[in-house]
């Protein structure tokens, strides 16, 4: 009994949550009758942008100040930082601002050679960049293991 209860509620939410086809016709057939292009154009999109999901980034932006003050309870999470990057020749330092006396260390080792080269160039003392990577451990303390620098 448990379990028939609990598939029919099952199949009462999924039938509930899936678009109704009978909407997107509905929807179609409203925009079909309206006789200026521009208009009918325009209903159409309208229709489109709602059907379609918003894509979400896999990395959390979080603020570079809180992802150092509090280091270890971002540790294992995707994490997308933006910051003054400092290229040194083994890990990056990235920094609230071209003073900051304590950086955050970026391994670049996931990155490629052109990639590194690139950013090397483009950045050359230091220039603001955006870090996406996984918060790991770094050099022996926290830092981010990167997956892109922008």
């Amino acid at each position: 009994m448990r379990i028939s209860r609990f598939v029919l509620l099952t199949l009462i939410g999924v039938s509930w949550s899936c678009p109704a086809p009978a909407q997107l016709r509905g929807d179609f057939a409203r925009c079909r009758s309206i006789e200026d292009d521009a208009r009918r154009l325009e209903c159409y999109d309208r229709i489109g942008a709602d059907a379609t999901p918003s894509i979400r980034s896999k990395y959390e932006v979080v603020e570079l100040r809180e992802l150092k003050a509090f280091p270890l309870s971002y540790r294992g999470d995707l994490v997308e930082v933006r910051g003054f990057l400092v290229p040194t020749p083994d890990i990056f330092d990235l920094k609230l601002d071209e003073g900051d006396t304590r950086p955050f260390p970026v391994n670049v080792e996931s990155l490629s050679r052109h990639t590194l080269e690139l950013v090397t160039q483009a950045c050359g003392p230091g220039c603001p960049a955006t870090v996406r990577g996984k918060v790991g451990p770094v050099a022996f303390v926290t830092g981010i293991i990167a997956d892109s620098i922008e």
